[in-house]
């Protein structure tokens, strides 16, 4: 079952602010799901969330957002990587991600190093500027 959440007001405040590029934030639908799709997928039963295109999907267990938990926060930033990379190219970024995924493994995957370095630059930041 899917159940639409919304990013707490604080951290999609400061997500406007530091990620312009991140646009109109309303565009992007954020799940809470007890699966993610494709969780049959091997490699995939693990994983805390996924990204098609302007969709984040997150296991439940990270719902709803709290904007004080550095590991939710991590994994908003994380999926928020992804919707980036998919809007700078809509058409090849899942192919090329697909390709990659076989050829270098997720976590080797150009397009999950590219999340987890953008991922850990915000959280420094915005850590930072909550104390």
């Amino acid at each position: 079952m899917l159940t639409r959440i919304d990013l707490p007001d604080a951290l999609a405040e400061w997500i406007q602010i530091h990620i312009p590029s991140a646009g109109d934030l309303t565009k992007i639908r954020f799940r809470s799901c007890r699966r993610i799709p494709f969780w049959w997928i091997r490699g995939n039963r693990n994983m805390s969330g996924l990204t098609l295109a302007n969709r984040v999907y997150l296991r439940a267990e990270y719902c709803p957002i709290d904007p004080a938990n550095r590991g939710t926060v991590e994994l908003v930033f994380h999926e928020l990587a992804h919707v980036l990379q998919f809007r700078r190219h809509p058409v090849l970024f899942p192919f090329r991600y697909l390709l990659h995924h076989v050829r270098y493994g997720y976590a080797n995957n150009p397009a999950e190093v590219e999340a987890r370095q953008f991922a850990d630059r915000l959280m420094d930041q915005y850590f930072r500027d909550r104390e």
